[in-house]
């Protein structure tokens, strides 16, 4: 698997999630210690163990339509550089070509957020 094929199946997770998420409402809002949705369902609530105000004002931050909107400019991104990345980024060295090492790191910087998915690889991690 490739960084580009990793990052592509990373996103397609992302906006399944969201999208399964946002199934009833995809915009969420954060009143004290609660999370609510658009219609008023509750995300969580001051009841719930993990959820005080800070919890709620995080999940409601994060909410389905943020990461669908955060899913595509990702997308934008991977795809503006892995035209760049076409095997002579996999083997781009720190003497390598300058130009397509930035497209390399560029990748690699928006993966490091899935470092702890089993197919993620250390040496994706920016130096």
């Amino acid at each position: 698997m490739t960084l580009v094929d990793f990052l592509k199946a990373r996103l397609d997770e992302d906006e399944v999630a969201a999208t399964k998420a946002s199934e009833f409402s995809a915009v969420w809002a954060e009143t004290g210690t609660w999370c609510l949705d658009d219609m008023r369902h509750t995300v969580v609530g001051d009841g719930e163990a993990y959820c005080g105000p800070h919890n709620a004002e995080h999940i409601a931050r994060h909410d389905p339509a943020r990461v669908l909107c955060e899913v595509e400019a990702k997308r934008m991104i991977v795809r503006a550089h892995e035209k760049w990345c076409k095997g002579a980024c996999e083997t781009t060295s720190r003497g390598g070509e300058t130009y397509d090492a930035a497209h390399w790191w560029a990748l690699k910087a928006l993966a490091i957020a899935y470092a702890n998915h089993s197919d993620y690889r250390e040496e994706w991690r920016p130096a």
